[in-house]
């Protein structure tokens, strides 16, 4: 296997997240499509790499001034008992609805020694995130909320409304990896606590990529995320192995049974989809990854066979969910290009306007 690499992110955050929205979307309506439609639910496919085994850490601090203090305007006065407890256990509850490992400080951080003492330890341990909630806007309050911004561990900064003014946050908010709350709405900086579960899955996820003749791993720059790219023969190799064995013929079987009709694929079309399934099921535990994606023209456009077309498009079961993934990918033109086959699904549920699932026509 050659050495590590460094991919470099030459598209936009908002390119990404068009280029693998499919991919995401898949994931949350894939499953209930299926199920919808009477489809075998292909659940034995699972996640092998380390994203599937990690679970992401944040590390959180209030912060307030230890006396009881009147208010100093702009400002509001908290009490600092009453509001530990709320917040404490609004955090603790999105934490266990996140699966989020919590290290939360017992007592406030109640000056600037301390909050020293608190980032300096943060930087050690590297957890995935930080939360400081701020219970005060004087004194070392927004000075300990710029101390964790300024340790690049991604931060979310909670300060309930009358514990910061806009000199407060003009600065920090242009700051990267930061997400400053100022609202009484605690759904706001549970939204941040997900973005760093978020950012710590993607940062832990290898993706298999199916493409080319060279084997290797590589990183994209940033995000994190691991890339093993696996030559294109080796699919096909491993395709080519796979009998039309029992599962084989009991998930095709399934797939006949519930449609209304069959235009165009034989029988033998459907088995080979069905095996390009199953070697990706094999390849991602044989290479301990998360996710896949290939490289299907470039890999296959010469080959007798486009193999791997029904599994890929297994998540265009319905008009509904074919139009808005074709829609968020942009790629209508490539869609219409080529010739369709049908497969007719029985359309189970009154919400599904479409009987159709179409993918491209195997040759």
């Amino acid at each position: 296997m050659n050495k590590n690499s460094s991919v470099s992110s030459k598209f936009s955050r908002r390119s990404f997240m068009l280029r693998t929205g499919y991919t995401v979307l898949g994931t949350f309506f894939i499953h209930p499509f299926i199920r919808a439609l009477g489809l075998p639910d292909f659940n034995n496919i699972r996640q092998n790499g380390q994203a599937s085994k990690y679970t992401p850490s944040l590390k959180v601090a209030f912060v307030r001034r230890g006396e009881e203090y009147g208010m100093w305007w702009p400002g509001q006065v908290y009490d600092g008992k009453t509001a530990l407890v709320n917040y404490t256990e609004q955090i603790l509850e999105t934490c266990r609805e996140l699966d989020i490992k919590i290290d939360l400080q017992s007592k406030p951080i109640y000056s600037i020694e301390e909050a020293e003492q608190w980032i300096k330890k943060a930087k050690i341990e590297k957890p995935d995130g930080l939360l400081i909630v701020l219970l005060d806007r004087q004194q070392h309050a927004w000075p300990t909320a710029n101390m964790a911004i300024d340790s690049k561990i991604p931060t979310v900064v909670f300060s309930p409304l009358g514990s910061s003014f806009t000199t407060n946050t003009s600065n920090p908010s242009r700051k990267d990896g930061v997400f400053i709350c100022s609202t009484d709405d605690f759904s706001q900086p549970a939204l941040g606590i997900k973005m760093i579960k978020a950012g710590a899955r993607l940062r832990e996820t290898r993706y298999l990529v199916i493409k080319g003749s060279e084997r290797k791993d590589a990183e994209i720059q940033k995000l994190g995320m691991k890339l093993r790219y696996l030559p294109a023969q080796e699919f096909i190799d491993e395709y080519n192995r796979i009998p039309v064995n029992n599962e084989v013929k009991e998930l095709a079987s399934q797939i006949i049974k519930n449609a209304t009709g069959i235009d165009g694929p034989s029988t033998q079309d459907i088995y080979n989809g069905i095996k390009s399934y199953i070697v990706a099921r094999n390849l991602l535990e044989r290479e301990q990854c998360d996710a896949i994606t290939m490289d299907c023209l470039g890999a296959l456009a010469s080959k007798k066979r486009m193999f791997d077309w029904l599994t890929l498009h297994m998540c265009y079961q319905i008009k509904w969910f074919f139009e808005r993934a074709r829609a968020i990918l942009d790629c209508t033109s490539s869609w219409k290009q080529g010739c369709y086959s049908k497969i007719r699904l029985e359309d189970r549920t009154k919400n599904y306007s479409s009987r159709y699932f179409d993918p491209p026509r195997i040759f």
